[in-house]
């Protein structure tokens, strides 16, 4: 959505020296492993466009795996069964919790854990 944090940062598999520098201080950070040929990554995908349009304080990073062989898979996903893999962080940075799969309710909830939504104004 227009104005919302969401950036591609790794294409082709290029490996990351720390997946922990992609999360921005200040904002719940979802880091998620993808690639263009995982059919259930384009939900997670979706799942994300839609929260960013409703909260601000959300940063969304991609990161394309491209393949099992890939520098990035070899680096970060040698224990991952399957893809999506997502990682959130909370605002300071920290490891809040890892979602295996399309496991919206899980995504959720360790947003919810990370930052919880501002409470509606009077």
């Amino acid at each position: 959505p227009p104005g919302s944090d969401a950036q591609t940062v790794v294409d082709g598999g290029a490996d990351i020296a720390d997946i922990a520098t992609l999360a921005v201080k200040g904002k719940t950070t979802v880091v998620d492993f993808s690639a263009a040929w995982c059919r259930p990554c384009r939900k997670i995908d979706e799942y994300m466009m839609t929260a960013l349009g409703a909260r601000k304080e959300l940063a969304y990073r991609r990161l394309d795996v491209a393949d099992w062989d890939s520098p990035l898979a070899r680096h970060y996903l040698k224990e991952v069964p399957q893809l999506p893999y997502v990682i959130v962080y909370g605002p300071k940075g920290e490891k809040v919790d890892t979602v295996v799969g399309v496991d919206l309710d899980r995504l959720d909830k360790a947003i919810a854990k990370a930052a919880p939504a501002p409470a509606p104004a009077p």
